[in-house]
């Protein structure tokens, strides 16, 4: 993983220690560690943390490469989690991963939660794992 005739020459290794040397200086608990692994995981995958919602900031228009004419038949992808489409005119959304294909319906009224504020509590090193769990809640 590390030599030069290893894929990327050796860049995953290095870009993988850089990573493991940040994390191990955060000094997490197994429990703290479990949790930031997780959400991690699910960042490193391109998934959303928080529900998609159907603000034009978080889709692009993909409907000409699509092969639609953007018009009256439009696709869009999710900038947050690109395995997510709608093609009804944001109205709903799909997920490329479900077999068989769910439709997800956008909505407005939905609370959005802060998960910077979340993941920032779960790295704060003062804090014990019970007070990282009452704010997760």
């Amino acid at each position: 993983m590390f030599d030069k005739d290893s894929d990327y020459e050796g860049m995953i290794g290095d870009g993988i220690m850089e990573i493991v040397k940040v994390f191990s200086k955060q000094d997490h608990s197994g429990f703290s560690a479990g949790m930031v692994k997780s959400i991690l995981d699910k960042l490193l995958s391109w998934q959303n943390l928080t529900p998609l919602t159907a603000s034009p900031d978080e889709w692009m228009n993909v409907s000409e490469v699509s092969g639609l004419d953007g018009e009256t038949n439009t696709m869009h992808q999710s900038r947050r989690n690109p395995v997510c489409f709608s093609d009804d005119a944001m109205k709903s959304y799909y997920n490329l991963d479900d077999e068989p294909r769910k439709y997800y319906k956008f909505d407005a009224d939905e609370e959005k939660e802060d998960i910077k504020s979340k993941i920032m509590s779960m790295i704060d090193f003062g804090k014990t794992d019970e007070e990282i769990i009452g704010e997760w809640k």
